[in-house]
């Protein structure tokens, strides 16, 4: 078989994986081999794909996966040249027992200085023709090889791209007022877990001043020791600052790439994917990411736009209803008891006298209570219950040594009762001031349910637990304030360690 004749046969009317087996066919008959494998790298530069020539499919499975390392494979990954060895014992791509091969030569596939595989050919005879002619003709078919891999790689490419706008189109229509943070936050994760295929997909909240805490996850939890985690706070706080996506390794195991979500209607957030050391992405995932991310941060803003108008329309209606009501309903209320204060004067009638005096006294009654609605009307409103609680975790990271995680469920964006609410970050202070300075504890977690009667918080930590023989100062008076209100709260001891503290008022 001529080079021309190889080429021909393996860019005819086939697939490319078709095509790459005849290469790696047509490379072993140029050069008289017995054996031999077309290594493909995959996108972290790792080995991804092997073909065989010269082997059963049971002698292929027992090699298991090829190490590109220091050994003979990384030597021909990073040459530019062909090269040759003699007496090679247990090479990677022969099957166990084989004696080895007296003579192999690995030619690099690159493309553009890229290393994007290698051909491997072996021989357990001597060899003295593994030369320059040979060199230049499997070299050849290396250049045919790499274009095949390229052209795969261009697909897979744009097939990665059309995941990623499936991704991001249908988040943009799933993303409609009213929006709930949390639920938002979850979804986009989601839809950064499915088109990466990673194992782990968080949003980290930056907010300012306070620690860095997960807002949602998507996937499998990571498991990231005290170094992890303080390289992901560190490169989490980085990309909020200069807005632009980064990574980090976060361990042997594992690695991250970070993308900020482009919104600028609330405090930053970093979208976080987690991946398996033995799948680095490459640059174009961080490109992808990034693009994802950014038209995320964009639906939310243009929902979190939506809402504020609404609200703005809200406020305006408001202070035109307390407005009519101060310039035109007032007035003429007050008006007409004018009219009836000159009434009683000419009344002789005593009976009627006096029920012009309880008809004035109802006027100036209902002139107070207008004015009262008035105040309520124009009165700001209170902060969201969401946003009071994430402040008032943030303000007690510093002296806790941690961020404690905040899980809700129910309307809690829907206004809440004053004195329930003030209640509510009355518990919640207590609670992480009391695991701030008695519970030794590395981690706490923050439970919100609020359904139609009640609203339950339940606040966890991993501490010492509770001391015998204390006595309760604040909590005791804490207790007695939410029992005025008709709520209760309870304080046990947690399983296996630390302290639960779960307090209920009622919503209204």
């Amino acid at each position: 078989m001529t080079l021309t004749e190889a080429i021909a046969s393996v860019t005819s009317g086939a697939t490319r994986a078709q095509c790459l087996e005849r290469l790696l066919a047509a490379a072993c008959a140029l050069g008289g081999v017995r054996h031999g494998a077309l290594v493909v790298l995959d996108r972290s530069g790792a080995v991804g794909t092997v073909l065989h020539h010269g082997l059963t499919d049971e002698q292929a499975a027992g090699l298991g996966r090829l190490p590109l390392g220091t050994g003979v494979l990384g030597e021909v990954a990073r040459s530019t040249e062909p090269l040759v060895y003699d007496d090679v014992h247990g090479s990677a791509f022969l099957v166990p027992g084989h004696p080895g091969a007296a003579t192999l030569i690995g030619v690099p596939i690159r493309s553009h200085g890229r290393p994007l595989g290698m051909l491997l050919l072996g021989d357990d005879r001597r060899r003295d023709d593994f030369g320059t002619e040979l060199a230049g003709t499997l070299g050849a078919l290396a250049g045919v090889a790499a274009y095949l891999l390229e052209i795969a790689q261009a697909d897979a490419l744009a097939e990665r791209r059309r995941v990623w706008l499936n991704q991001s189109s249908q988040l943009a229509a799933d993303l409609q007022p009213p929006l709930i943070v949390d639920d938002a936050l979850t979804m986009i994760a989601t839809g950064a877990l499915q088109a990466s295929g990673t194992t782990s997909a968080l949003i980290i909240s930056v907010p300012s001043p306070g620690a860095p805490f997960p807002a949602a996850m998507s996937g499998a939890t990571p498991t990231l020791d005290r170094g992890s985690t303080e390289l992901l706070d560190a490169a989490v706080r980085a990309v909020a600052e200069t807005q632009e996506p980064g990574e980090v390794e976060l361990d042997h195991d594992q690695h991250a790439l970070l993308a900020p979500l482009g919104e600028h209607l609330s405090a930053p957030s970093i979208l976080v994917l987690v991946y398996p050391a033995s799948a680095v992405p490459d640059s174009h995932e961080a490109d992808l990411l990034g693009a994802y991310a950014e038209q995320a941060g964009l639906a939310m803003d243009r929902v979190q736009a939506l809402q504020d108008r609404a609200a703005m329309a809200v406020v305006s209606d408001r202070d035109r209803i307390a407005r009519e009501l101060h310039d035109v309903v007032i007035q003429r209320i007050f008006a007409t008891g004018l009219h009836l204060q000159k009434s009683r004067a000419l009344a002789s009638d005593p009976e009627l006298r006096e029920r012009l005096d309880l008809t004035a006294h109802d006027l100036d009654q209902t002139i107070r209570a207008i004015r009262s609605t008035i105040f309520d009307l124009r009165e700001q409103p209170r902060q969201s219950l969401r946003v009071t609680l994430r402040d008032l975790v943030a303000r007690h990271a510093p002296s806790l040594g941690f961020t404690p995680t905040v899980h809700t469920s129910g309307p809690v964006d829907h206004p809440l009762a004053a004195d329930a609410q003030d209640r509510l970050c009355e518990v919640l202070d207590q609670a992480l001031s009391n695991i701030a300075r008695h519970a030794r504890a590395t981690s706490a977690r923050v439970d919100l349910q609020i359904t139609d009667d009640l609203v339950r918080v339940r606040v966890s930590d991993d501490g010492r637990g509770l001391s015998q023989g204390v006595v309760e100062t604040g909590l005791a008076s804490l207790r007695r304030r939410i029992a005025v209100s008709g709520g209760t709260l309870d304080l046990w001891d947690g399983d296996p360690c630390g302290a639960t503290l779960v307090a209920q008022l009622p919503r209204t």
